[in-house]
C-alpha cells in the first residue's frame, strides 16, 4: 500500500505541474505538427506555382501563333473584302474598275505622280480575280497609262504598285522623258498594264 506522506498544497502543486507538463509537451508535439505540415504545404505550393510558370512559359509559343493566325485571318478577310469589291466593279463597270485600280496605284505610290491619259481596252470576256497570278491569254485586254512624275523613283514606285495588283498581269514601263513645266524638271512616262 502506497501512502503519500507530503502535504495536501504540495500534492495537488505536483499534480497540476505534472498536468501543465503533459498539455505542454502535447501542445507542443501539435505545434511542431502544425508547422511540419504548414512547410510542407507551402513547399508544395511553391512546387506547382514554379510548374505552372514552366507550362505557362511552354504555352507562349502557341499563344503567339494563335494571335498570328487571329492576324493572318484578319487581313485574309480584308483581301477578301476588297477582291468582292474589285469583282463587283468588273462585272458592271469595267472602265471604272481600271480607274479604281490605277487610282489606288496612284495613291500607293512614293512620290508625286499624275496621270494625265488612261486608255482602256477591254475584251468581251473580262478576267477574273484570281489568289495566284496565272498568265492570261494576250487579247485579255490593257490599260496604258500617260502622266508625268516628280522622279524616277516616283515612275518605279508606280509600276511596282500596279505590279502587286491582281488583276494586272505585267506593267511595263513603255517610255521616260525629261520635261521641263515652269522651270521644274519632272519626268513623263508611259506605262502598259496586261490584264
Amino acid at each position: 500500500m502506497y501512502v503519500n506522506l507530503l502535504p495536501h498544497s504540495f500534492q495537488r502543486d505536483l499534480i497540476l505541474r505534472q498536468s501543465l507538463m503533459t498539455w505542454s509537451l502535447i501542445w507542443a508535439t501539435v505545434a511542431v505538427a502544425m508547422l511540419l505540415l504548414c512547410g510542407f504545404e507551402f513547399a508544395t505550393v511553391l512546387y506547382q506555382q514554379n510548374l505552372l510558370a514552366e507550362v505557362d512559359a511552354q504555352g507562349e509559343p502557341i499563344r503567339q501563333l494563335q494571335k498570328q493566325v487571329g492576324q493572318t485571318e484578319q487581313q485574309l478577310a480584308a483581301a477578301k473584302s476588297e477582291q468582292d469589291r474589285l469583282d463587283d466593279l468588273l462585272t458592271d463597270h469595267r472602265a471604272l474598275a481600271a480607274l479604281a485600280i490605277v487610282s489606288r496605284a496612284v495613291k500607293g505610290a512614293e512620290g508625286r505622280v499624275q496621270i494625265l491619259t488612261l486608255q482602256f481596252h477591254c475584251p468581251h470576256t473580262f478576267p477574273t480575280l484570281q489568289t495566284e497570278k496565272k498568265p492570261l491569254p494576250t487579247n485579255q485586254g490593257f490599260i496604258q497609262l500617260q502622266g508625268v512624275a516628280a522622279d524616277d523613283a516616283a515612275i518605279a514606285a508606280l509600276v511596282d504598285a500596279l505590279r502587286h495588283v491582281p488583276l494586272i498581269v505585267e506593267a511595263e514601263l513603255k517610255s521616260s522623258s525629261h520635261l521641263s513645266v515652269a522651270g521644274a524638271e519632272e519626268r513623263k512616262f508611259e506605262i502598259v498594264c496586261k490584264l
